[in-house]
């Protein structure tokens, strides 16, 4: 798995490539984490899915524990341009009625939320 994260203004993007499972669930939770912890003034997070062609259990138990974390911050997770294998485990899972999901994300669009850098 490849994960390239970085801060935009209050929130997180992160570029995920690769399979969301047992073997590399752990490395997105601590690429998360250690930014979460790193920058206070976090709320959101955007996962942008569109190379992730699998996600098995543990891959959801880190996308829901990332949910529940960013609530605790009044935040909010956001899975962007999920593939359609990986839109379809979260709404058989349930978990696509808590996250946002964005079709047709860019970066950009974090203007339009008034997320800013600086």
């Amino acid at each position: 798995m490849i994960i390239n994260a970085e801060k935009i203004g209050t929130a997180i993007v992160a570029h995920i490539q690769g399979e969301l499972d047992m073997a590399n669930a752990d490395q997105l939770r601590a690429s998360i984490d250690e930014k979460l912890d790193q920058y206070e003034t976090i709320r959101d997070v955007y996962l942008i899915c569109d190379a992730v062609p699998f996600i098995d259990s543990s891959g959801l138990a880190v996308l829901l524990g990332r949910y529940r974390k960013l609530e605790e911050r009044g935040g909010k997770l956001f899975i962007a341009n999920p593939s359609p294998q990986a839109r379809r485990v979260m709404e058989l899972s349930g978990l696509s009625k808590l996250v946002g999901i964005c079709d047709n994300w860019n970066p950009a669009d974090l203007q339009q939320r008034g997320v800013t850098n600086g």
